[in-house]
């Protein structure tokens, strides 16, 4: 399954490129939209590019059909390197693991320049090889997935307005 995403913020991409890249800032994002036991496992950082690993407690409505394999509260392992391209904006590659959840979840990240402001383009992919019931964990990883989006988006758009 595939998800692609598009937020627009009222602030420059400077701005919105330090709440990816300085580790606090993530923690803090992380913490906002309720996400628990929030760690930065690595954070590899140069003036071009940028590695960063988090973990996160999550907590999500499972549908009844999935609880034997997805919990009430799932951790998660996020990885992404960040780099900085000639046109200024930045690209990012993503895996998000739930730990001991068959799902795979790969994707990116391009932060951008838009007239007034900036961008954040997310694509994600998401399958799961178990039969019978991988496509619905996809699409309820997909539906959870945009939620979190959705939380991350409302607190990034306030915090660009303060900034």
């Amino acid at each position: 399954m595939e998800l692609t995403v598009t937020h627009d913020y009222d602030c420059p991409l400077d701005t919105l490129v330090s709440q990816f890249r300085e580790p606090d800032a993530v923690k803090a994002k992380y913490q906002a939209i309720g996400a628990d036991k929030v760690r930065i496992l690595q954070c590899d950082d140069n003036s071009q590019q940028w590695r960063m690993m988090t973990f996160r407690e999550v907590e999500s409505a499972v549908p009844g059909l999935l609880k034997s394999v997805v919990g009430d509260r799932n951790q998660l392992e996020q990885s992404e390197h960040w780099r900085q391209t000639e046109d200024g904006s930045y690209h990012c590659t993503l895996a998000i693991q739930i730990l001991g959840v068959p799902l795979t979840i790969q994707g990116g990240m391009i932060l951008s320049v838009r007239d007034k402001g900036s961008r954040n383009t997310i694509r994600l992919s998401l399958e799961s090889k178990l039969p019978f019931i991988g496509k619905t964990l996809a699409q309820f990883a997909a539906r959870d997935s945009e939620r979190l989006m959705k939380l991350e988006y409302h607190y990034l758009r306030q915090l660009c307005q303060v900034a």
